[in-house]
């Protein structure tokens, strides 16, 4: 019989690497569980907002991310490329909630004002 040799992308390895590192860190009372807590973040859309899905291609835009500071959103600095699978606009500086995805390590909006 041949063997079968497989391939991957460096992130998706790394990806892989971190599921098989958490799945070896499960106890008996988190059987079940495949991932850890996701990681989330608050971000704000940049001025021309965060394109719609199109078919099966998110929209995308580089965010700024916010933390809570004395009662206050501030800006951190820091920036992400934010991904929008939502069929809906994301609007201009509107403010979203992200989450990153454990596996590719790639962040999405999971949540956004609704007005």
């Amino acid at each position: 019989m041949a063997s079968k040799a497989y391939g991957f992308s460096k992130e998706r390895g790394e990806g892989l690497s971190r599921l098989l590192d958490a799945s070896a860190t499960l106890g008996q009372s988190n059987r079940g569980k495949m991932f850890p807590a996701a990681r989330i973040a608050i971000a704000r859309a940049p001025s021309g907002g965060i394109a719609a899905r199109s078919g099966t291609t998110p929209g995308s835009a580089t965010c700024g991310l916010y933390e809570l500071s004395s009662g206050s959103l501030v800006d951190s600095g820091i920036t992400e490329t934010v991904y929008n699978v939502f069929s809906s606009a994301i609007a201009n500086n509107a403010y979203v909630i992200i989450a990153q995805d454990y596996i590719g390590g790639d962040w999405y909006v999971i949540s956004e004002d609704c007005v």
